[in-house]
């Protein structure tokens, strides 16, 4: 609702613990959202969407979200999220210091990795994704890029709009997620429309097989696995 009184305006709201906030892509300064993001110091889910930034470097503002563990950082312009102000968010310990787990569109985080090469988001345990059908096919290189950056994930989760964007590489993908994240424990791939192909995992035996061999297990009764038409979940 409108106040009409500046000074409760400008109070900390310290009993909100999720906020969501809607940029509706009107071109906005980093500062104007550190200066609204100032006011809820004790937030502990951020949900930023439709966010559209203008280049800027030299931030006048401090921003400190010691409770914050989760952000979900979605719908940026053009899939070009903001570097300044997401490396802010993510990357800043004295910032952010219990960040563990991101939600994010695909095609903006692989821009993202690939403008940033060599950074690594090591303090994320937790990544969810999701693509639109704008964002074309998941490629292996795309994804190696991705894995480079995200090396600590124990929880990986990708929601996609169709199986065609990954069906034709998607048993070499999973296999390539799983062999380069040690520390995972749960992975689960999705679609909303059309349906995955995984003959490597729908035969039993041979699904056996390929879990002791990919996760590099003796036994199987440890790991768990579905597939189902529209969802692949994979956990120990």
């Amino acid at each position: 609702g409108k106040t009409t009184n500046p000074e409760l305006y400008q109070r900390q709201a310290r009993s909100v613990k999720s906020l969501f906030l809607c940029g509706r892509h009107e071109r906005t300064l980093i500062n104007d959202w550190l200066h609204v993001l100032n006011r809820f110091p004790c937030i502990q889910a951020l949900d930023l969407t439709s966010v559209n930034i203008l280049d800027q470097a030299n931030l006048n503002q401090q921003l400190h979200l010691p409770r914050l563990l989760a952000l979900r950082y979605v719908r940026s312009t053009r899939c070009k999220i903001n570097i300044p102000f997401f490396l802010l968010l993510v990357t800043k310990i004295s910032v952010t210091p219990c960040l563990r787990a991101l939600t994010i569109m695909y095609g903006d985080l692989i821009y993202l990795c690939k403008r940033l090469p060599g950074t690594i988001f090591d303090r994320l345990k937790e990544l969810w994704l999701f693509s639109s059908d704008t964002d074309g096919r998941i490629v292996m290189k795309d994804i190696d890029i991705l894995l480079h950056a995200f090396p600590c994930l124990r929880n990986f989760s990708f929601l996609m709009h169709s199986s065609r964007s990954i069906n034709r590489n998607i048993e070499e993908i999973i296999e390539m997620i799983l062999c380069s994240l040690p520390d995972l424990i749960s992975f689960r791939i999705a679609c909303r429309k059309g349906s995955f192909h995984v003959p490597s995992l729908t035969d039993i035996g041979i699904r056996r097989s390929w879990i002791k061999r990919v996760l590099h297990v003796n036994e199987c009764e440890h790991v768990h696995v579905i597939i189902r038409q529209k969802e692949i979940s994979i956990w120990k």
